[in-house]
C-alpha cells in the first residue's frame, strides 16, 4: 500500500501568518488563521502549526465530528482524517473549551476502479419510489423530503396553508429523518447530516455535524438510558456493505453540544444481497433493534437485538426471524384486532 504523504496546515492563534500563494491572513487574538479549502484523503496525517494551542490536548472537530489528535503541543497538532470524516468546517476545541476556527476542509474520496457513482441504496430494493415519502415534525414545524433529495421545512398553523421556511437540495438520496432535542437527524446513501431545527426554520440552514463513508438507511437518537453519555446516543443503520466490503454495520455516536463523538461499531459479515433497514434505540435499556433481510425475494427477514451496554463493542443478543408467520399467530392477531375473516381465508392460512 502506498504511504500517504502528511499534509501540513498552517494555523496561528493570534498574530499574522504568511500563507504563500494564499497571501497573508491577519488573525485576531483568540482566533485561528489557516489555509481555506484544504484537502486530504481518509487516513492522511494532517499537521496544524501555530501558537497558543496549549500543552494539554484538546480535540480537532471536523464538520461537527470530534477527532482525537495524534499529537498536541502549544505549537503543533497532528490528526488522522477518519474514515467517517465529512467535508466542511474544521476547528480546534482546546482543553479549556475555547473554539479556534480553522476555515473549511475537504475530505477526498476517490471512487474505486469500476465504480461510477457512490455506492448507495437501490431504490427498487428499498421500496421507496414516489414524489414524497419522508416527513417528521417537532409539533411546531414540519420537515419533509420529496424526490429523495429535497429537504423542505414548513411552519405548522392552526388553520390555513403551511408557512414555507426553507428548502435544501442535497447531493444524496435521503432515507430517514428523526427530530430530537432541537436537531434534525438525516441519513442517506452518502452518510448522515444534522441540522439545528432553528436554522432550518429561519431559512439559513447550516450543517451542524456530518459523517460520511457509509450508506445509511435508518437513524435513531435518544438520551442514554444508562445516564453515562451526555446529550443523545445516535445509531446509524448501514443499508448496504461499503464498496469492496462484505460487512454490514450499525454505528453509534454521542451527540452533545452540537458535536459528534464516535462510541462504537457493530459489524458482521453479510451476504451479497443482504440489506439492513430501520434502527430503534431502546429508551429504557442499552439496546438497539435493527431490521433486515437476506434477499429481496423470500421469507428470510429478521430483527436483530443488539446489546450496547458496552458501546465500544456491541453484540447480538437475539435474532428474531420475521419472514414467516408461525401457525396460529396470524389467526390470534386477526381475531384480536381485525375481527374474523371469512372461513375460506382462514383455511388458506393454516
Amino acid at each position: 500500500m502506498q504511504k500517504r504523504a502528511p499534509r501540513r496546515l498552517m494555523l496561528v492563534a493570534g498574530g499574522i501568518l504568511g500563507l504563500g500563494l494564499f497571501g497573508s491572513v491577519r488573525a485576531q487574538p483568540g482566533q485561528v488563521a489557516g489555509i481555506p479549502h484544504s484537502t486530504a484523503a481518509v487516513g492522511t496525517t494532517v499537521t496544524i502549526s501555530g501558537t497558543g494551542f496549549g500543552a494539554t490536548p484538546g480535540v480537532v472537530v471536523l464538520t461537527g465530528l470530534r477527532v482525537s489528535p495524534a499529537g498536541w503541543s502549544d505549537t503543533e497538532i497532528t490528526f488522522v482524517v477518519p474514515d467517517d470524516g465529512a467535508s466542511g468546517a474544521v476547528y480546534l476545541r482546546t482543553a479549556e473549551g475555547a473554539r479556534l476556527e480553522a476555515g473549511s476542509f475537504t475530505v477526498e474520496r476517490v471512487l474505486p476502479a469500476g465504480q461510477i457513482a457512490p455506492y448507495g441504496m437501490v431504490l427498487e430494493e428499498a421500496g421507496l419510489p414516489g414524489a414524497a415519502f419522508l416527513v417528521e415534525t417537532d409539533g411546531e414545524n414540519l420537515y419533509g423530503v420529496s424526490g429523495f433529495e429535497a429537504l423542505s421545512t414548513y411552519q405548522l398553523r392552526s388553520s390555513g396553508p403551511l408557512a414555507f421556511r426553507s428548502r435544501l437540495y442535497l447531493n444524496q438520496r435521503v432515507a430517514d429523518l428523526r427530530v430530537r432535542d432541537g436537531y434534525l437527524f438525516c441519513v442517506s446513501d452518502h452518510g448522515s447530516l444534522i441540522w439545528r431545527c432553528a436554522d432550518l426554520q429561519t431559512g439559513a440552514p447550516r450543517v451542524a455535524a456530518a459523517v460520511a463513508g457509509g450508506s445509511y438507511y435508518g437513524v435513531d437518537a435518544r438520551p442514554d438510558p444508562a445516564g453515562e453519555e451526555d446529550g443523545l446516543l445516535v445509531a446509524l443503520s448501514e443499508h448496504a456493505p461499503r464498496w469492496g466490503a462484505n460487512t454490514l454495520r450499525v454505528v453509534f455516536y454521542e451527540f452533545a453540544g452540537g458535536e459528534l463523538t464516535r462510541r462504537g461499531t457493530f459489524a458482521r459479515v453479510a451476504g451479497a444481497d443482504e440489506r439492513q433497514f430501520a434502527v430503534a434505540l431502546d429508551p429504557l435499556n442499552r439496546k438497539a433493534h435493527v431490521s433486515g433481510w437476506l434477499a429481496l425475494v423470500g421469507a428470510n427477514k429478521y430483527l436483530l437485538e443488539l446489546a450496547t451496554t458496552n458501546l465500544a463493542a456491541p453484540t447480538v443478543q437475539h435474532r428474531e426471524e420475521t419472514g414467516v408467520i408461525p401457525r396460529g399467530h396470524f389467526r390470534e392477531t386477526q381475531r384480536g384486532c381485525l375481527g374474523t375473516f371469512p372461513r375460506r381465508v382462514e383455511r388458506a392460512l393454516v
